[in-house]
Formats: C-alpha cells, sequence, structure tokens
C-alpha cells in the first residue's frame, strides 16, 4: 500500500512508516492498520481500561496547609498476567515461518463505539475552557495566541520528565533532571499522538490518485481540491469520532482547516522541507533569513546543483543561563550554520514523473537505517565552528565575524574585488593593516567555507572597518557585507 500507518523507530528522535517491521503501537493504530489490510502479529498487548477508580482519602497532614493527593490510573500493574485473556482479538490461522516455526495470525474484534463523554471528568472541563476562551479572539490575536500555548503545554505537561531530560539548577550550579509532574500520563500522552496519527493516515489513505507533498503530525499539503469539504465522515471512521469531538468541545466541527492555496508551484525536498513559489509555504525550519521570497527561492534552487547546503548567520539573544553566569546584557548573538537541503530518506524515491520525483514506503527499517547513512557521509545538519565567543556582551564578537568573511572573500572570492588570487601572507598583511590580527592556520581554515552575503551588524566598529577596506580596493561594496 501507498501509506502505511504502523511507526517503526529508527532511533530516539526518528520513526518511518515502512510495510514490514515490529512496533508498539496502540488499539487506534491496530484497529486502522487491520482494515487497511495489514497482516498482524501480536508478541503481547495490555488492555487498560480509563475508568474512574475510588480511593480512600489519605490522612490530612499536621501541616496547617491541607495536602491534596492526586490519583493518576496505575500503568501496567495488574494487567501483565491477563496479557493474553485480554487481546481483543481471535485467531484465525497458524502458519509456519522459514526456520520452521509457528506464528499466530490474529484478527482485531475491535469496534469503534459512540462512547458517552463525562461533562464532569477534568480532563475535558479544562480543555474545554481553554478552547472556547481561544475561539473568542481571532485568529493571529495575542489573546488566540496565549491559549493555544496554554493548551498545548497542558499536552506536553502529560509527558514531562519521562525522557530524562535535564535543566540548568540554579542552586547546584549544574543540570539536573526534569521532573515529573501530577498531569503526567504515559497512556495518555501517548493515546492522544497516536490517535491524531491514526486519523491524519485514515485521510491519506482516502486519497484516490491525488498528489501528497508532504505529511506532518498536524496537517499536509496536497493537490487535492475541496479537501477541506471532503471529511470522509463515514460511520465508525477516526475523522468522524474527531469531527464529533471537536463539535462537541467547541461547538464547531471542524475535521480539516485550509490554510493556503499555492497556485505557481511548491520545491519540496524532504519531510519538513517545502518552499511555495508564490511565498505562502515556507516550511524552513532552521533557517532564519529576513529576505524577499524570490531571493529565498533563488538560493535554494543554487544549492541543489552544489553542496545542497546553505550557510547563513542565525541570530539569537543571549540565554538567561549564559548571563547568571557570565554576567552581561541580553544582548544580540550570532552563529553560524549550515542549512541541510539532502533528502531524508524517510520513504524510498521510486520514480520520475516531469518535474519531480514519487515515494513509496520501504519495505522494512534496514533499507532506510541504510539509506540515510550514506546520504550523510561528509556531512552534518549544522557546522559547528562558532564565529563568536560565548561572552556576546564583549564588543569584539562581531569584529570576529567581520575578520572571519573578509578572509573568505581574499582566500575564496577575490574576483569579487578584482583580484585573481590572494596568499595567506598577504591576507594576513592586509587584516593587520585595517586592525585585525589573524594567525596563517586560522586563514587556512576558511579554504572550503563559503562567504555569506549579508552578514555583518552594522555598527561603529564594523563600519569603519569595512570602510578602512573600501580605501585599499575601491570596487569594493560594502553593502555585500553589512545585514
Amino acid at each position: 500500500m501507498k501509506y502505511p500507518n504502523l511507526p517503526v523507530r529508527l532511533d530516539f528522535s526518528s520513526v518511518i512508516f515502512p510495510l514490514k517491521g515490529e512496533t508498539f503501537c496502540t488499539g487506534s493504530e491496530f484497529l486502522l492498520a487491520y482494515r487497511l489490510g495489514c497482516k498482524i502479529e501480536i508478541r503481547g498487548g495490555v488492555w487498560i481500561p480509563f475508568t474512574s477508580v475510588k480511593h480512600p482519602p489519605k490522612p490530612v497532614s499536621s501541616s496547617p496547609t491541607p495536602r491534596i493527593d492526586y490519583v493518576r490510573e496505575p500503568f501496567l500493574v495488574e494487567q501483565i498476567e491477563k496479557i493474553t485473556k485480554s487481546l481483543p482479538c481471535v485467531e484465525i490461522n497458524n502458519r509456519n515461518r522459514s526456520d520452521g516455526t509457528n506464528y499466530r495470525v490474529l484478527q482485531s474484534k475491535l469496534r469503534l463505539e459512540s462512547e458517552k463523554v463525562d461533562d464532569t471528568t477534568q480532563f475535558y472541563s479544562v480543555v474545554e475552557k481553554v478552547l472556547v476562551e481561544r475561539i473568542k479572539h481571532p485568529k493571529g490575536s495575542y489573546m488566540n495566541l496565549l491559549y493555544k500555548f496554554i493548551a498545548n503545554a497542558g499536552i506536553g505537561q502529560m509527558a514531562r520528565g519521562l525522557n530524562q531530560k535535564t535543566r540548568y539548577d540554579v542552586n547546584s550550579n549544574g543540570q539536573k533532571p526534569i521532573p515529573s509532574g501530577e498531569l503526567v500520563s504515559p497512556l495518555y500522552a501517548g493515546w492522544i499522538t497516536s490517535y491524531i496519527r491514526t486519523t491524519l493516515s485514515e485521510i491519506l489513505n482516502r486519497h484516490g490518485d491525488s498528489l501528497i507533498i508532504s505529511s506532518t503530525t498536524d496537517g499536509f499539503i496536497s493537490n487535492k481540491k475541496d479537501l477541506d469539504k471532503d471529511l470522509y465522515l463515514e460511520p465508525e471512521s477516526f475523522s468522524l469520532r474527531y469531527f464529533n469531538m471537536r463539535k462537541r468541545l467547541t461547538g464547531v466541527g471542524a475535521l480539516l482547516e485550509l490554510k493556503y492555496s499555492e497556485n505557481l508551484g511548491v520545491i519540496s525536498w524532504r519531510t519538513r522541507g517545502q518552499l511555495g513559489l508564490s511565498g505562502g509555504i515556507k516550511a524552513l525550519t532552521g533557517y532564519q533569513r529576513n529576505e524577499p521570497i524570490e531571493r529565498t527561492i533563488d538560493i535554494v534552487n543554487k544549492s541543489f546543483n552544489c553542496s545542497k547546503q546553505i550557510p547563513f548567520i542565525q541570530k539569537s539573544l543571549r540565554s538567561a543561563k549564559e548571563i547568571y553566569q557570565q554576567g552581561g546584557h541580553c544582548t544580540l548573538k550570532l552563529s553560524e550554520r549550515n542549512f541541510n537541503l539532502k533528502f531524508d530518506n524517510r520513504r524510498e524515491i521510486s520514480k520520475k514523473e516531469g518535474t519531480y520525483h514519487t515515494t513509496k514506503p520501504y519495505l522494512e527499517k534496514t533499507s532506510s537505517v541504510l539509506a540515510r547513512k550514506i546520504s550523510g557521509f561528509g556531512s552534518a545538519r549544522y557546522s559547528l565552528y562558532s564565529p563568536v565567543s560565548s561572552t556576546q556582551c564583549k564588543g569584539d564578537a562581531y569584529l570576529t565575524l567581520t575578520r572571519r568573511m573578509l578572509v573568505r572573500l581574499l582566500k575564496n572570492d577575490s574576483k569579487m574585488i578584482g583580484l585573481e588570487k590572494v596568499s595567506r601572507l598577504e591576507i594576513q598583511k592586509i587584516l593587520k593593516e585595517l586592525g585585525l590580527r589573524c594567525t596563517l592556520n586560522f586563514i587556512s581554515k576558511q579554504q572550503d567555507k563559503k562567504f555569506i552575503f549579508n552578514s555583518i551588524p552594522s555598527t561603529q566598529k564594523t563600519i569603519k572597518v569595512l570602510e578602512s577596506f573600501t580605501v585599499v580596493f575601491p570596487t569594493f561594496d560594502k553593502r555585500i557585507f553589512l545585514r
């Protein structure tokens, strides 16, 4: 099939959807896979009823403030012994493996039922209030975004601390694991992600012959017209359940929302890498440049024909941790990055159709892992050589960046200033006259690095250096340097 729905993990941060594999999944993913014709062997499973359980109240502590005890659903406690009995399946066939051993083929007995929603549950009431408050305000407004962040933060709290991420602790001046909270529930966190993914997979597999350019957790890019009106609300479908949940919570039964229509065309190179020729679609995660869309399109097109990388200067602010440890102020921070345009090999390139290539799912995980390793030879996602020091409050950080770009201009692009070839000693002498000292080794390290246009901030020190450089080379235009 074209769009399998069961995820197989490649590493800690990446998943693919192959035709064969071994995975962990929830009931909704299992049921859709069965409906799509997947042959499933269950190695083990757990049935966890989401029912309210009353616990006797615990004695109040002697402290003047009453203690509140939060009760969470048990996670894989007594259900382990009931795995084989609780599987919602019946055995329909016994088959032999190539090595002579047997395995069971199981068929789902599950069906979606219209369950009653308990309006008194805490999760339901909180989500309802946040969504109702959000839709009171126009999209893009401050209050609309505020309630969106509150809702997203609530979902994030359900998985807080599960992956043992660390954060900076002021008291110990070191890293500490982020603790879990009272809202943490692996069951709810996993079910939310899997149900949304299942609903999306259901829609993808009813696309017919239309083209899907990209698909992510919250939507996709397609050439199918009126897709937001063709809702696929069939009985017992996941789409219908999602539609009804939204309608119950907000009063608006929305399944799909049209974000943007692109009339000229789309450049696409990976799952999260698309650029609309009209400028409306701009999925360039990690590429921070405030430039005209025509220039971005030109840079992307040129990069496809060479290194498939775009060097650029990323700007950010100094972190609270850095300011706390080193002092100074919240100033602009610049770092050098390479934006990667290589295909991510989550699907296999199958054939060329005019100006684009189509893809198909990998047969199994091994092929994707091999393709990703081969495409990663000799490159990394970002270059880690930073043009500025960590003490961004000092005034010489931008001069360091200016020196670096001047060396690259003289070493690799000297024809821009009317010179054929400039030696390392000549470059060192030119920079010394400008008040910028550098070693011959520093100049050699810039041999294979590209000059980045419009990367230097306009400060008194940088402008003074560039004006002095113009005196030596009258054909030099400092505008190609300044941001």
